[in-house]
C-alpha cells in the first residue's frame, strides 16, 4: 500500500501539470470531463477545436495499477459490472482509492484468477450492449500494468507501469497527420524539459523509476543535452593545451597566437562546409573533430618551433633561419597534413551520412590548419623575434616571479661561448630560456645518448617483441563483429538506456519494444518504393517521396483484392492458405519460409485467434470483423449505407464466394468499398480490448491524403479514382506483424530472416490479383540496420586499405623514398590492427564510432612515423646506427611533445556524459600512445636493421638518372654534332 501511495503521488504530479492538456489524449467532449484528482491544483485550459467553439477539455485517465484498484474495476458487492471506464460515462469514475492491505489483497487475488482475458456478459447493461454488444472479451486489466510474475494463481509482481495517453494534434496543428514528426518531437522535448528531472528523482525506498515515450523522443532530447554537455568540456581542453604550449615554448605570445591560429581555422572550414559543399548537418562526430584538430594543430606548431630552434645552431640571420625552417618543417607538415587529409576524406566516401559529413568536415579542418600554419605562424615568429622576444612579461618564469629586469640584447640571437670541449656554443639569453633549454637538452641527450643505443643494440629483440604483439593482435582483431545494438550515445547507467531492457526483462507481456515489426504494405511500388531525388541524407526525416501506384496495380476495392488481402494477413501467422503457396511446402507452418522460420510464431506460441489478433494488426481483418458487429451495421446505416450483415442468412452460400453467394458481408461490393471503409475508420466506438477507436488503431497504417495531386507531366495520367473518397485518396495500406525476434542480433542472421520474409512476400504477390501487385514487405528499420552493418563491415576495411594505399603514394612522392614510405605504412598497419584488437579486449563491437576511428587512426598515427622517416632520410652519418641516432636526437622530442599535446586535448573527453566522446577519447589515447611507442621503438629498430642508406629507395634520384640516360641515348642517336662526338670520345678515354 505504501508503494501505491508513492506511485499515486508521482501520477498526480504529472496529471496536475498546468500545461498537460496541450499534449495529452483528450476525453470525448460528449462526456462531462473530470478535471483532475485534485481540482484545486488544476487550471482549466480552453482548447480550440476545428470548427467548434472553445470547450473545456481534460486528459484521459491513465492506465496504471492505481486506477485498477478502484470500484470501477472491482465491485465488492459481487456484481461483476466492472467493465472499465471506457464503457461508462466519465462522471461515474471514482476519485478516491482505498490502499489498505486487506483491500489490496482482495483486488489482486480477484484478478489473479484470470488469464490474459476474460469474458463479460453485458446483457443486463443496455447502454453497454448498444456500444459493444451483449458479450465482450477484455484483457485482464492487471496483466497490462504488472510485470510478468503476475499470472494466473500468482499475486506477486516486481514492477508496475503507468501509461499516460498523449495524443495529436497538439496546439498549432490542424490534424494528427500534419508534420507528425515535428509534433512528436515537440511533445517529446516538452516531456523531457518538464518531467525528466522530476522522474529521475522520483525513486523511493529501493524502488527505481524508469520512463520514456513510445517514440523515444525524450531519449533523443537527453542525447542532445548530453552531447552539448560533453562539448562544453572543449574549453578545458583549450586551457590544458594552451598551458602546455606556453610552458614548452616559454612564451605567452607563441602559445596564445598558436592556439588562436588553430581555432581560427574553424571559420573558413565552416564557410566551405556550408556554402561550397552545401552541408548543414553538424552532429556528435563533427563536434569530436574540434578535439582532433586541436591536437593536430598544436603538433604542427611544435614541429615548426622545434625545427626553428634546431636551425638556430647554424644560422644567425633570422631570414635564413626562417627559410631553412620553412623548407624542412613545411615539407614535414605538408606530408602529415596530406596523409591525415586522406584518412579523413576516405570517410567522406561512406554511405552513412554522419560518417560522410564527419570525414568532409575534418578533412577541411586539416586543410585550413595547414594553410594557417604555413602562412600565419611564420608571421607570428617574425613578430615574436623582432618585437616580443625581449619582453619580460612574455616569459612565464619572469612574469610569475615579477622579474622585470631588462633582458640583454647583443644584437644577435645568441652569444657565442666556448665549451669544455673547446667548441663554440650559443648561450641562452634568459634564465627562463636556459631552464627550458636544459629540460629540452636533457630529453635530446636522452634520446641521443641513452635511448638510441638501447634501440640499436636490442633491435632484434625489439622487433621480436612487436612480432609477438602482432600475432596476438591479429588473433584478437579477427574476432571483431558488427554491433548488434543500434548506436546509442547514452551511458549504460542512464535511465533511458535502461528503459528498454527493463521492459523486455520484466514486462514481456506488454511486448518487446525491440521486436521486429514487419509491414505488409500495399499501394507503393515494390521495386522503387521511394524517390530519393533531391533529399538530404543528413536530415533523418527527409525520406523522399513515396512512389504510389495507381489503380492498375493497387485497387483494394475488388472482391479478389479484398479476399487476397485478408488471406495474406492470416497466412503470415497461420501459414494455412495453401492455395497461396503454389504447392511450395516451404511456406507451411514448419517450412523453411513458414511462420516459425520467419519468427512469426514459435513452438510455444499457440496458433489461436487470440495470439493472431495480438500479433497481427491487419486493417482488412478488422474491417471484416467490424462488418459482423451490430456496431458496424449501425454505423453504416448512420452513414446512409446498406448493412450487408443479413447475407449470412442466405441458403447455400459459400465462405469465399462472389458477392451474391457469400455467407458474410465480406467482400463488400466494389462500388461501396471506399465509403464503407471510410465509415469503418470514422466509427468512434472504442475497442474494449485495446481501448482505441478504429482511427487510433490504424492511423499509422492507412495512408490518406486530401491534397494528393496526380503527376500531370506523365504521358498517361495515373488513375486513382478507384480509391478516391470524400476525405481524399487512399494512397496505401499496411498490416503490421510483430515477430518473436529481437531487433538486436547478428547481421547475418538478420539478413537470413529478411530473405525468408522476402521469399514469402514474393510468393504472395505471384498468386495475387494484378490489382494488388504493388505490395511488398518492409520492417521497422530492422532490415536496413542489418544491411547497414554488412555495409559498415566491408566499408570499414575498404576504407582502411584505401587510406593506406593513398598514404603510401603520398609518402613516396613527397618523401621521395619508397622504402621508407613502405616502412611507415607497414608500421601504421600494425597500429590499426592493435587498435582493432583493443576494441575486442574492452568488449566493444564494430559500430559507427569504431568504424570512423579505424580510418582516423591512420591519419593520427602516421604523423610520427613520417617525422621520423624524414629525419632518418636527412640524418647525418653514413651508417644506419648513426642515422637512427641523429633521427632520435632531432625528432624524439617533437614526437613526444606532439603526442602529449594531443593527449591533453582529448583527456577531458573521458569525463563526458556522452559515450561517443568517451569512446573517442579511449581510441585517441590508445592510438597516440601506440603511435608514439611504435615511432620511438619499433620504427627505429627496423631502420637500424634494414633502413635504406645513400640513394637506396630514392625514386626521384632513380627517375633523374633514368631521365639523364634517356636524354643521353636520344642525343647520341639523333644529334650528330661534332661537339657531342668529341665529348663522348673524351668520356670513353
Amino acid at each position: 500500500p505504501e508503494n501505491l501511495e508513492q506511485i499515486k503521488k508521482i501520477e498526480e504530479e504529472i496529471l496536475n501539470h498546468i500545461h498537460l492538456t496541450r499534449y495529452c489524449y483528450l476525453l470525448d467532449s460528449s462526456y462531462d470531463a473530470f478535471e483532475t484528482r485534485d481540482p484545486d491544483e488544476w487550471e482549466r485550459i480552453l482548447i480550440e477545436t476545428n470548427g467548434q467553439a472553445a470547450v473545456t477539455a481534460a486528459c484521459e485517465r491513465i492506465e496504471s495499477s492505481v486506477n485498477h484498484m478502484d470500484n470501477l474495476y472491482f465491485d465488492t458487492s459481487g456484481n461483476e459490472s466492472g467493465l472499465g471506464y471506457y464503457l461508462l460515462p466519465n462522471d461515474q469514475v471514482p476519485q478516491e482509492y482505498a490502499f489498505s492491505q486487506s483491500w489490496l489483497d482482495h483486488v489482486v487475488s480477484y484478478w489473479s484468477q484470470f488469464g490474459q482475458q476474460r469474458a463479460y456478459d453485458l446483457s443486463e447493461f443496455p447502454a453497454a450492449v448498444q456500444t459493444v454488444g451483449s458479450e465482450v472479451v477484455v484483457r485482464n486489466l492487471f496483466w497490462g500494468v504488472t510485470s510478468s510474475e503476475f499470472a494466473t494463481g500468482s499475486t506477486s509482481a516486481i514492477g508496475l507501469t503507468s501509461t499516460f495517453a498523449l495524443g495529436l494534434p497538439i496546439n498549432g496543428y490542424e490534424s494528427s497527420s500534419q508534420d507528425s514528426t515535428d509534433q512528436y518531437a515537440d511533445v517529446g522535448t516538452w516531456l523531457w524539459e518538464e518531467f525528466d528531472s522530476f522522474l529521475k528523482d522520483a525513486g523511493f525506498e529501493g524502488v527505481d523509476v524508469y520512463f520514456n515515450d513510445n517514440e523515444a523522443e525524450m531519449s533523443g532530447a537527453e542525447e542532445g543535452y548530453l552531447a552539448l554537455q560533453s562539448f562544453s568540456l572543449f574549453p578545458v581542453s583549450i586551457v590544458l593545451v594552451l598551458t602546455y604550449v606556453i610552458v614548452m615554448q616559454s612564451s605567452f605570445f607563441i602559445g596564445c597566437t598558436g592556439l588562436m591560429q588553430v581555432l581560427l581555422s574553424f571559420i573558413p572550414t565552416l564557410i566551405l562546409y556550408r556554402y561550397v559543399f552545401g552541408q548543414e548537418y553538424l552532429g556528435v562526430l563533427n563536434l569530436i573533430a574540434f578535439y582532433i584538430i586541436l591536437g593536430i594543430g598544436i603538433d604542427d606548431i611544435f614541429v615548426f618551433s622545434d625545427r626553428f630552434k634546431l636551425e638556430g645552431a647554424d644560422e644567425k640571420r633570422f631570414d635564413q633561419r626562417m627559410q631553412k625552417t620553412f623548407n624542412k618543417a613545411g615539407k614535414a607538415m605538408f606530408t602529415t597534413s596530406c596523409t591525415t587529409f586522406i584518412s579523413f576524406i576516405s570517410n567522406y566516401t561512406s554511405v552513412f551520412p554522419a560518417v560522410s559529413t564527419f570525414g568532409l568536415f575534418s578533412a577541411l579542418l586539416v586543410l585550413m590548419n595547414f594553410i594557417a600554419v604555413t602562412i600565419f605562424f611564420p608571421a607570428v615568429y617574425a613578430v615574436y623575434h623582432s618585437l616580443i622576444r625581449k619582453k619580460w612579461w612574455d616569459h612565464p618564469g619572469r612574469l610569475f616571479c615579477c622579474n622585470k629586469s631588462p633582458i640583454p640584447d647583443d644584437g644577435d640571437d645568441h652569444v657565442k661561448v666556448e665549451g669544455e670541449d673547446g667548441k663554440e656554443y650559443h648561450e641562452k639569453e634568459t634564465k627562463e630560456e636556459e631552464a627550458s633549454s636544459e629540460a629540452e637538452s636533457f630529453l635530446v641527450r636522452f634520446f641521443r645518448d641513452t635511448w638510441a643505443p638501447i634501440i640499436i643494440k636490442g633491435r632484434f629483440f625489439v622487433i621480436l617483441i612487436f612480432v609477438g604483439i602482432f600475432v596476438a593482435a591479429m588473433f584478437l582483431s579477427s574476432q571483431i563483429a558488427p554491433d548488434e545494438e543500434a548506436p546509442s550515445t547514452l551511458p549504460d547507467d542512464n535511465v533511458y538506456e535502461k528503459y528498454t531492457e527493463v521492459m523486455i526483462n520484466y514486462f514481456a507481456r506488454s511486448g518487446n519494444p525491440r521486436a521486429i515489426d514487419v509491414r505488409w504494405v500495399s499501394g507503393i511500388n515494390p521495386d522503387i518504393p521511394i524517390d530519393r531525388a533531391g533529399t538530404d541524407d543528413t536530415i533523418s526525416d527527409d525520406w523522399g517521396v513515396a512512389n504510389y501506384m495507381d489503380c492498375t496495380f493497387y485497387n483494394p476495392t475488388t472482391a479478389a483484392a479484398q479476399i487476397w488481402s485478408l488471406q495474406t494477413c492470416q497466412d503470415l501467422f497461420y501459414g494455412n492458405w495453401t492455395e497461396l503457396h503454389g504447392g511450395d511446402e516451404s511456406f507451411l507452418p514448419d517450412g523453411d519460409n513458414g511462420p516459425k522460420a520467419r519468427m512469426m510464431v514459435t513452438e510455444n506460441t499457440p496458433m489461436e485467434d487470440f495470439y493472431y489478433y495480438s500479433k497481427v494488426i491487419c486493417p482488412a481483418q478488422s474491417f471484416r470483423d467490424w462488418l459482423l458487429t451490430d456496431t458496424g451495421c449501425l454505423s453504416l446505416l448512420d452513414n446512409g449505407l446498406q448493412c450487408f450483415n443479413e447475407t449470412s442468412q442466405r441458403p447455400n452460400c459459400t465462405t469465399w464466394g462472389d458477392n451474391t453467394s457469400s455467407c458474410e458481408p465480406y467482400p463488400v461490393p466494389s462500388d461501396k468499398y471506399s465509403d464503407m471503409f471510410s465509415a469503418f475508420m470514422q466509427d468512434n466506438t472504442t475497442n474494449p480490448t485495446s481501448r482505441l477507436t478504429n482511427y487510433d488503431t490504424f492511423k499509422t497504417q492507412v495512408f490518406m491524403d486530401d491534397e494528393f495531386e496526380v503527376d500531370t507531366d506523365k504521358a498517361i495520367l495515373d488513375d486513382f479514382s478507384c480509391r478516391t473518397i470524400d476525405e481524399g485518396v487512399l494512397l496505401a495500406m499496411s498490416a503490421v506483424a510483430t515477430t518473436d525476434q529481437d531487433f538486436a542480433q547478428n547481421y547475418e542472421d538478420g539478413i537470413s530472416l529478411y530473405d525468408k520474409w522476402d521469399a514469402w512476400s514474393a510468393q504472395m504477390r505471384s498468386v495475387g490479383p494484378r490489382e494488388m501487385a504493388a505490395t511488398a514487405q518492409v520492417s521497422n528499420g530492422a532490415w536496413a540496420f542489418y544491411f547497414l552493418n554488412e555495409t559498415l563491415l566491408s566499408e570499414t576495411f575498404l576504407g582502411i586499405m584505401l587510406s593506406l594505399i593513398l598514404c603510401f603514394v603520398v609518402l613516396t612522392i613527397v618523401g621521395g623514398n619508397i622504402i621508407l614510405a613502405a616502412f611507415s605504412v607497414f608500421t601504421i598497419l600494425l597500429i590499426v590492427i592493435d587498435i582493432i584488437a583493443f576494441t575486442v579486449v574492452v568488449g566493444w563491437d564494430l559500430g559507427v564510432i569504431e568504424a570512423v576511428n579505424y580510418v582516423v587512426v591512420i591519419g593520427m598515427s602516421i604523423d610520427y612515423s613520417v617525422h621520423m622517416s624524414e629525419a632518418f632520410n636527412e640524418g647525418h652519418g653514413k651508417t644506419r646506427a648513426d642515422k637512427v641516432k641523429s633521427m632520435l636526437e632531432e625528432m624524439g622530442v617533437s614526437v613526444l611533445s606532439g603526442a602529449l599535446s594531443t593527449l591533453l586535448a582529448t583527456f577531458p573527453m573521458f569525463f563526458a556524459p556522452n559515450t561517443f566522446f568517451v569512446k573517442f577519447a579511449s581510441f585517441m589515447f590508445c592510438t597516440i600512445a601506440l603511435s608514439c611507442i611504435y615511432a620511438l621503438t619499433f620504427f627505429p629498430a627496423v631502420l637500424a636493421t634494414i633502413g635504406p642508406l645513400g640513394n637506396t629507395g630514392m625514386i626521384w634520384v632513380r627517375i633523374s638518372n633514368l631521365r639523364k640516360h634517356w636524354v643521353h641515348e636520344f642525343t647520341k642517336k639523333h644529334v650528330k654534332s661534332k661537339m657531342f662526338r668529341e665529348r663522348e670520345e673524351a668520356e670513353t678515354m
